[in-house]
C-alpha cells in the first residue's frame, strides 16, 4: 500500500530520549519521502533525532507543508537552505526554543526565496532579533500570510514588508519604537486585509506613518498599546480610519494603563467619551472600560473597542446607542478595599457608562454600592454572583447609600449566573426598583422555588421578563407569571413521577422474579 503513487503520507512524530520508536517512523519515511506532504516535529528531542538520521533535499518533492517545535538557533538557518529545492512547500512553522539574542537577517532573506511559500509563522520569545533587510536582491515574494511571532522593530518591518507584495494576512507579535523614520520606505500590500498586532509599544505618530503605507484595503484590524494615552485619542482613530482604512469592517483596539494610588486624568482621558460618538455607533463598534481590581498591588484599566456582537433583549442598548460598558474584575485572594474604587471616581466621570459586568467570585452587596453610587446612568447590571449578608444587615452609612441608589437609579435588566439563595434575588430587587428584565442562570427547581416566593411577596409587579435557567417567561401581571410557575413546576414534578413509576414496575419485575425462585 506504501508503495502507490497516490498515496500521501501526513506524518507527526513527538518522542522523548527515552523512546525507542523514532527509527520505526525513520524506516517509513526514508523511502517513501517522495509521498510525504506534511511533516510535523513536535520537539526539540524529536528535531535532533531526526536531523541525525535523516536530511531535507529534492526527494520530498510532494512535501507541502512543515512544522518544527523547539529548534535550536543553530539548525534554523540550515534548515531552510535544505528547504530551498522542496518545488511545493507552501506552509511552514517555525518554534525556535532558544532565548538568546538572534540575527534573523538571513532567515527571512531564504524564507522570502522560498519560490512556492505562502504561509510562513515564526516564533521566538527571546528580545528583539535583527533584521538587516535593507536593499537585498530578492524577487518578490509569494507569501500571502504572514506571522512574526516575535519582536520587531518598526523601519525592520517596513523593509521586511517590501518584499512581500502579495501579502492579505499580517501579524505582529511586538512592535518596537524604531530610532528611524519609516517616511521614505516604499511599501505595495494592495492585498493586504487583515492585519494583527498583537503589543504596540509604537508612538502614535509612527503608528500613522505605519497605517498610512500598508493599510488602504484593510477589512480587519486589531492592536493592542500599554500605558500609551495618545492611543485613547478618538478623533485620531476616526481621521486614520476615514482618510486610510476606508473598507475597514472590524476594529479590534485595547489599551492597557496600570494604576498606582490615584487616577490621573490626562487631556486624552478628557475625550474618551468621543468613542460613543456617532462614528462608532454606524460601525456598531463598543466602547469598553475593563477594571481589574488589585487591592495589594497595581490595578489594572483596560479601554477597548471591539465590534458589538451581542444583541440586548431589553430597551438599554436602544434607548442608549452611545453607551459605554465596564467590566469589573477581581483578585480573588485580595480583601475588598473601597478605596480603589473611589480613587477611580474621576474615570467614572468621563464616560457614560450604561452596562456594567461584574465577573468577580468575591463580589459583595457592599462592593456593589459602591460601584453604584458613581454610575447613576447605568441601566443594565450582571453579576457573577453577590455576597449577601444573613440576615442582610447594612451598617447606617450602607443603609443611606442603599436607599439613595434605590430611589435614583435607572436600572431596568439584571442578570445573575450563580444564584444560591433567595437573598441574593431579593437584594436585587430592592434595590432596582425599575427592574423590568431579571435574568437567572440556576438549576430548574430552586429559580423556581424562589421565584415564587418573591411572586407571593407582592414586591415584583413591575417585571415584565423573567428569564431563568434556559426558559423565558414573559408576561404583563403577576397572577400571570403565578399561572406560568405552577404549570412550569407542576410539569417537573410529572416528570419526576414517571420516572418513579418506571422504577416501581422494574421493581415489580425483580419481585416477581424472587417469587417464583430462580429455576421458575
Amino acid at each position: 500500500m506504501l508503495s502507490s503513487p497516490y498515496l500521501r503520507l501526513k506524518i507527526t512524530i513527538a518522542v522523548d530520549e527515552k523512546s525507542t520508536n523514532l527509527n520505526d517512523y525513520m524506516q517509513i519515511i526514508h523511502p517513501n519521502r517522495h509521498q510525504l506532504t506534511s511533516l510535523c516535529l513536535s520537539n526539540s528531542t524529536t528535531i535532533d533525532l531526526f536531523l541525525q538520521t535523516m536530511k531535507f533535499d529534492s526527494m520530498f518533492q510532494r512535501l507541502e507543508s512543515i512544522v518544527l517545535n523547539g529548534l535550536k538557533v543553530a539548525d534554523l538557518l540550515p534548515i531552510l537552505l535544505a528547504l530551498i529545492p522542496i518545488p511545493q512547500l507552501t506552509r511552514s512553522i517555525f518554534t525556535v526554543s532558544d532565548n538568546t539574542i538572534s540575527d534573523f537577517s538571513h532567515v527571512y532573506r531564504v524564507i522570502f526565496g522560498l519560490s512556492a511559500l505562502k504561509y510562513n509563522k515564526l516564533s521566538f520569545k527571546g528580545p528583539l532579533p535583527t533584521l538587516l533587510l535593507r536593499n537585498i536582491n530578492n524577487q518578490p515574494s509569494p507569501i500571502k500570510r504572514l506571522n512574526l511571532d516575535h519582536a520587531c522593530q518598526s523601519d525592520d518591518l517596513a523593509y521586511l514588508l517590501s518584499y512581500t507584495p502579495y501579502l492579505s494576512y499580517l501579524r505582529c507579535a511586538r512592535l518596537i519604537q524604531s530610532p528611524q523614520t519609516i517616511e521614505k520606505i516604499t511599501i505595495s500590500l494592495p492585498y493586504l486585509t487583515h492585519l494583527f498586532i498583537e503589543r504596540s509599544y509604537l508612538r502614535f505618530d509612527e503608528l500613522e506613518k505605519l497605517i498610512t503605507k500598508i493599510s488602504s484595503q484593510l477589512r480587519i484590524f486589531n492592536i493592542a498599546a500599554s500605558n500609551n494615552a495618545a492611543y485613547l485619542d478618538p478623533d485620531r482613530w476616526e481621521r486614520l480610519i476615514l482618510l486610510h482604512m476606508p473598507r475597514l469592517h472590524s476594529f479590534h483596539f485595547m489599551n492597557h494603563q496600570s494604576m498606582g494610588d490615584s487616577f490621573d486624568i490626562t487631556p486624552y482621558h478628557e475625550s474618551i467619551q468621543g468613542f460613543t460618538s456617532r462614528f462608532w455607533i454606524e460601525r456598531q463598534w463598543i466602547f469598553q472600560v475593563q477594571i481589574n481590581l488589585n487591592y495589594l498591588s497595581r490595578t489594572n484599566i483596560f479601554y477597548s473597542i471591539h465590534p458589538n456582537k451581542r444583541q440586548c433583549n431589553s430597551d438599554v442598548a436602544l434607548n442608549n446607542p452611545n453607551y459605554t460598558e465596564l467590566w469589573v474584575r477581581e483578585s480573588s485572594f485580595a480583601h475588598y478595599c473601597a478605596s480603589v474604587i473611589d480613587n477611580l471616581a474621576p474615570l467614572f466621570t468621563l464616560v457614560q457608562i450604561i452596562k456594567i459586568h461584574i465577573m468577580s467570585d468575591t463580589a459583595s452587596s457592599r462592593m456593589l454600592l459602591d460601584l453604584l453610587r458613581y454610575l447613576p446612568n447605568l441601566g443594565y447590571l450582571r453579576l457573577k454572583t453577590l455576597s449577601v449578608p444573613k440576615p442582610r444587615f447594612l451598617h447606617a452609612e450602607e443603609n443611606q447609600t442603599f436607599h439613595s441608589i434605590s430611589t435614583s437609579n435607572k436600572i431596568v435588566q439584571v442578570r445573575i449566573q450563580q444564584l444560591t439563595d433567595f437573598e441574593q434575588v431579593q437584594f436585587l430587587i430592592d434595590l432596582c426598583p425599575m427592574m423590568k428584565f431579571l435574568t437567572i442562570n440556576n438549576s430548574h427547581a430552586i429559580a423556581s422555588i424562589s421565584l415564587v416566593r418573591f411572586v407571593l411577596s407582592n414586591n415584583s409587579k413591575h417585571i415584565s421578563h423573567l428569564h431563568y435557567t434556559d426558559k423565558l417567561i414573559m408576561f404583563d401581571h403577576e397572577n400571570d407569571l403565578m399561572e406560568r410557575l405552577y404549570q412550569d413546576i407542576e410539569h417537573y414534578l410529572r416528570q419526576q413521577a414517571e420516572q418513579l413509576f418506571i422504577r416501581a414496575n422494574d421493581f415489580k419485575e425483580r419481585a416477581k422474579y424472587f417469587d417464583n425462585g430462580p429455576c421458575g
